[in-house]
Formats: C-alpha cells, structure tokens, sequence
C-alpha cells in the first residue's frame, strides 16, 4: 500500500516537479462538466503540481479544427466565478483562473492561498472479491479530504461524506445513487459533487504546522463555503494572539438551500494550536436545526503580513569623560 501513483505524488511534492494532465482534452461546457473541471482543478492543485497541460478547449470556446481559440475568446472557466442563475449559488469568490495560477509551483512557504475542501474518495460498489479485500473497495482517487496546507482534525463522530455519484453510474430509475441529504442541485451545482456535514457541535481545523507553526498573521481573508440550509446562525472560532481568547465570526444563515460563499474582514490570525484539540480554526454549531454542511475553508494570505518587534532606540546617550589635570 502507499505505492501508488497519487501516494507518491503526495509523498514527494514540493521535492521533485509533477505535472497533470486531464483524461479528456475536449469539455463540453455543459454544467456536469464543469462540475468535473473544476474539481480536476481542485485535485490538481491539492497534488502541489507546477504545471497541467491542458488544451485550449479547456479554458475558451469557440475552437478551431486545431482547437485553438478563437478571437475573441470566450473563456469558459469564467462560469466558475459567476452566481448561477439555475442554482442559487455564489459564484467563487475571486478570478477562478488567477487563483489556480497563483498557486503552481508553490511550496508551503511561498504559497499564500491555504485551504482544505471537505470530501472523500468515493467507494467502486460494483463487487470484486480481489480488488475489494486488496483497499476495502477504495481503489481509485485520491483519499480522504483535499488538504492544501490545512488539515481537518479528526473529531467522533467525523462528518458525513455527502456524494451524488460514489463510483457508479446513474441510470433513468436511480440517478443520485448515492448520499445526497442536503446537497442543492447535485449535477448543476459545481460544489456539490462532495461534501461534508458536521455531526458533532465543533469541527476543528489545523493551518500546516511547518511553515506556520506560532505565527501572527495580520491582514488575513478568511472564507468558508457553506450550504445555506437552515434559517439558524453557526460561528467560526479562531484566535488572534498567543492568549488564545476565541474570536467568533457569525454565519448568518437565511434558509435559502442554495451554496454561499461567506468572505471576513481582514482579520490577525495566531496559528499556534490555541483551539481545543490543539486547532487554529474551529466551525461551531449548538443549534437544533440541521448541522452544516461545508464544502472549504480557505485563508486568503496574499495581503497578509507578520507582525514585527521594533527594538527600541536606547534613552541613555554617552557623556564625554570630564578632563583632569594631572
């Protein structure tokens, strides 16, 4: 075990260059496929890769016979950033395109978009005696949540794996074969191919411990995706100082269904494991409504700065010795 492709990948990134390239160069553009396309991103950047070669068809329309873009260009990827009329969701929150270059090639240290998307490999459930007693039926993809540089601790009960399709294909009769409670819009909806509900009333959260570990960061953005599936509030707990004193962020939910994305004020964030658990960032939810369901966490560190001590110029200035006759 832990010899596969995407184990050595996980493995070795940030060590030697890995590069991606996507199973199918010619997008449809239709909204189950830019669901896969912008999950492809996700995983792709969680694989800390330099470089995904794609073609034009992938990020334009109209192509040519050469599948090259035409001018002007429509660029399709612009869709992800836009709120969908057809759903009800936010649309994400910053130039999809920008933020996927922003982050090739970088390592923990010179990353500045840390965030962990809530999700899991889904099962084959078609029987194979081989396969199954080899990985438990999970042989494919990649497993557990997309942890770029923040990680999910682990918490009893851990949240539901919310999926529409776990490895098999929808029919006429079953078409959400799988766990969809609470998931919007399965197939037009681009965030609900995965995602996870909270069972317990916190869920903490870890910022990478190697790079991070003790810091201050001021000037930080802080956004969280959510499913607006409940009239009742939940909060997000984080600290802002070596005392560790909670600081909540409320999230106002109205009820609506529908995805939303909840974006802070520039906020100062201490990453030194103050939380219970020893976590930086916890989702708190008391309530009696329905628990939930996330889809990332994702701290926006492009303005951020850590603070500094200005030594102190000394008071005391030397007085000249006074002369004497000898």
């Amino acid at each position: 075990m832990d010899c596969g492709s995407l184990e050595l990948i996980k493995r070795y990134a940030e060590i030697l260059p890995v590069k991606f390239e996507p199973v199918t160069g010619f997008p449809s553009g239709n909204n189950s496929e830019l669901q896969w396309r912008y999950w492809s991103w996700l995983l792709a950047l969680n694989a800390r890769v330099d470089f995904v070669d794609v073609q034009d068809p992938w990020f334009c329309s109209p192509t040519d016979g050469n599948d090259i873009c035409t001018t002007p260009p429509t660029l399709t990827l612009n869709a992800v950033q836009t709120p969908n009329p057809a759903t009800g969701d936010a649309g994400f929150p910053v130039h999809f395109s920008d933020w996927i270059e922003r982050q090739l090639g970088k390592t923990a240290a010179t990353n500045d978009q840390l965030w962990v998307v809530l999700r899991e490999t889904d099962p084959i459930v078609t029987p194979n005696p081989t396969r199954d007693t080899y990985c438990n039926g999970f042989c494919s993809g990649w497993p557990g949540d997309f942890e770029h540089y923040i990680k999910v601790i682990a918490t009893s009960p851990a949240p539901l794996h919310l999926s529409a399709f776990c490895g098999i294909t929808p029919t006429a009769s079953n078409p959400l074969p799988c766990n969809t409670p609470g998931l919007p819009f399965p197939v037009a909806s681009i965030y609900s191919r995965h995602a996870k509900q909270m069972q317990s009333a916190l869920l903490g959260f870890d910022v990478v411990d190697t790079v991070h570990a003790g810091r201050q960061l001021s000037n930080v953005t802080l956004r969280l995706a959510y499913v607006d599936n409940d009239p009742s509030d939940f909060y997000i707990i984080y600290t802002s100082d070596a005392d560790g004193t909670p600081q909540p962020l409320t999230i106002n939910r109205q009820g609506t269904g529908a995805w939303r994305w909840y974006t802070s004020a520039p906020l100062t964030l201490f990453a030194g494991n103050r939380l219970d658990n020893g976590a930086d960032i916890q989702i708190k939810y008391t309530g009696s409504g329905a628990k939930p369901i996330l889809h990332m966490l994702w701290l926006d560190l492009r303005n951020a700065g850590t603070p500094t001590v200005t030594p102190t110029a000394p008071t005391n200035t030397p007085t000249a010795p006074t002369p004497t006759r000898t």
